[in-house]
C-alpha cells in the first residue's frame, strides 16, 4: 500500500515542479511532450504482455439496448430539466418520467426472459464461498 500511496503523492508534488521548470527553461509545449516516452513505453508493454482474448459471437440484443437507452435518456432529461420546470407540476416532466419507467420495465422484463440479454443478470449475483 505504501507503493500506491507514494505514487499518489509524487504526482501532485512533482507535476507542478517539473511543469514549471519545463515552461521556464524551454516552452509550455514541452509539458505535453514529457508524456511521450511514457506513452510509448505503455504501448510497447501492452503489445508485449497483453494477449488477444478469444471472442464469442453472440447476437446483439437491439431491443435491450434500445430500451435501456430510452430509459436512461428520458431519466436524464427529467433530472436535468426538472428544477427549471417545477418537477412534477410540468407535463413534460411527467411524460419523461412515464417514458423512463415504461422503458425500464420493458428492459428489466426483457433481460429476465431472453437468452442473450444486453446486460446479463449474472453480473449482479454475488459469489458465496
Amino acid at each position: 500500500m505504501s507503493l500506491w500511496g507514494m505514487g499518489v503523492m509524487i504526482g501532485p508534488i512533482m507535476g507542478p515542479t517539473l511543469g514549471s521548470w519545463l515552461t521556464d527553461a524551454y516552452s509550455w509545449r514541452w509539458v505535453f511532450f514529457i508524456n511521450l516516452p511514457f506513452g510509448i513505453a505503455t504501448a510497447l508493454g501492452l503489445v508485449a504482455f497483453m494477449h488477444q482474448t478469444p471472442s464469442r459471437s453472440l447476437p446483439f440484443d437491439w431491443f435491450g439496448f434500445a430500451t435501456l437507452s430510452v430509459a436512461i435518456g428520458s431519466l436524464q432529461l427529467m433530472l436535468d430539466r426538472g428544477e427549471q420546470l417545477g418537477w412534477f407540476d410540468s407535463g413534460e416532466i411527467l411524460l419523461e418520467a412515464a417514458i423512463a419507467a415504461a422503458a425500464l420495465y420493458y428492459f428489466l422484463s426483457h433481460v429476465l426472459t431472453t437468452k442473450h440479454p444486453f446486460v446479463p443478470i449474472q453480473i449482479f449475483r454475488t459469489a458465496i464461498l
